[in-house]
């Protein structure tokens, strides 16, 4: 049973075109069949606005149900020790209004990830 759900779960979204197949312009319905799934998290706005966040990495802001404008995440910065490991600070993908500076579902938008080295 367990095997049968994933296999559909894979399938669905080898079928939907996905974040890439989403530009400016396109309605609420459009992007979700694009994208073959719901949104993990909508925050409103004022002014009909909402920003649709996918993952850390890829969300939309749309105004009146239209997509306005698509965000991904940034790298800001890695440094790597040789036989150590590494660290790197990501900027996660945020989805603002005009006049918005940080998101309020967010206390601190900067991850900095820790990891070892391979190599």
């Amino acid at each position: 049973m367990t095997e049968r759900v994933v296999l559909a779960a894979l399938f669905l979204s080898a079928c939907a075109p996905g974040f890439k197949a989403v530009s400016p312009g396109m309605n609420a319905q459009q992007v979700s069949s694009a994208m073959g799934r719901k949104p993990a998290r909508v925050n409103a706005f004022e002014l009909g606005y909402e920003s649709w966040y996918y993952n850390e990495h890829q969300c939309l802001l749309l105004r009146d149900h239209v997509v306005v404008r698509k965000g991904v995440s940034h790298e800001q910065g890695a440094v790597s020790v040789r036989g150590i490991g590494g660290f790197s600070t990501n900027q996660p993908a945020q989805c603002l209004p005009p006049g918005v500076t940080a998101d309020p579902n967010v206390a601190d938008p900067t991850l900095l990830r820790f990891g070892a080295q391979s190599g």
